[in-house]
């Protein structure tokens, strides 16, 4: 059986690795994802014991795909102070060089959050922004919250996002 990610185009095929992890279930290891949209493959053998003869499948994602070429690395870091700016460092990677990424930011426990509305790529394809965010002063020691940044180019539509945790400790 192969997993397969086919360019639409037809022109890159990358193969998977399969790795049986159950009974019925199986995890695909993929080095890495084709530069342009992409479909999902699946092709094999069919052992069905009705049949004298196994037989041949092919299965594809109706769909297609499409990797980011955005990169947003933060510093690990996992403890904030109630009332206390915590600023977090990020940094945007990308090879679309001179082009401009909208940012966003927010937290799922509605926490204070200031950041930049937009970052320029110059001629590297990186730039650097920081995020603030803030827990309230009551906020009980223990609590967790996930603090979300997204960077999106609006004349591409490219984007993507890192989901980062931290809990709120007193010192």
């Amino acid at each position: 059986t192969d997993v397969l990610l086919v360019e639409a185009s037809g022109s890159a095929v990358v193969n998977g690795t399969i790795k049986s992890v159950g009974a019925t279930e199986f995890l695909v290891n993929i080095d890495r994802i084709p530069e342009w949209a992409f479909v999902v493959q699946l092709k094999g053998l069919l052992n069905d014991s009705t049949q004298s003869l196994p037989s041949w499948f092919q299965r594809q994602s109706p769909t297609q795909q499409q990797g980011s070429r955005v990169t947003i690395t933060v510093q690990p870091s996992s403890t904030i102070e109630p009332g206390i700016p915590f600023i977090l460092n990020f940094t945007l990677v990308t090879n679309a060089t001179g082009s401009s990424y909208t940012i966003q930011a927010r937290t799922d426990r509605s926490f204070s959050v200031s950041f930049p509305s937009s970052l320029d790529m110059g001629t590297e394809g990186s730039a650097e922004g920081t995020v603030t965010l803030t827990a309230p002063s009551d906020t009980e020691s223990g609590t967790d919250v996930t603090l979300t940044i997204e960077a999106e180019d609006p004349e591409s539509g490219d984007s993507n996002y890192v989901a980062l945790r931290f809990t709120v400790m007193t010192k």
